[in-house]
């Protein structure tokens, strides 16, 4: 995992401002994307079903912010499928393929979308 993570840091710094990684990393803390009325307005008419997945080791992005997105897509009426995933990878899970990820993926994708309007 280090060498992993010296590895991602050289990287970054190769294409990165190192200013511009920190203003990157504020605007993911700060963003939020059901703030406007008006985007909770425009969400509200959505034609689609959403699945959200989440890691239990994601400390960047960490399960309550997901739970937190189903409780607002719920609230306006759309449909949306939660499952937390385990796996020691954190945040970077994501570019694995730990247990139940892919699948998840997969059959949310391939399902019949009946419950679409």
């Amino acid at each position: 995992m280090e060498s992993y993570l010296h590895h991602q840091g050289d990287s970054f710094l190769r294409r990165f401002d190192a200013l511009s990684y920190l203003y990157l990393s504020r605007l993911l803390d700060y963003f939020d994307p059901f703030a406007d009325e008006a985007a909770l307005a425009r969400l509200r008419e959505a034609v689609t079903a959403f699945r959200v997945l989440s890691f239990d080791s994601d400390w960047r992005f960490d399960t309550s912010q997901s739970e937190r997105m189903v409780r607002v897509l719920r609230a306006c009426g759309l449909p949306v499928e939660f499952d937390e995933l385990a796996s020691p990878h954190g945040h970077d899970s994501f570019l694995l393929e730990p247990p139940g990820y892919h699948d998840a993926i997969r059959e949310f994708l391939d399902r019949p979308r009946a419950d679409v309007p």
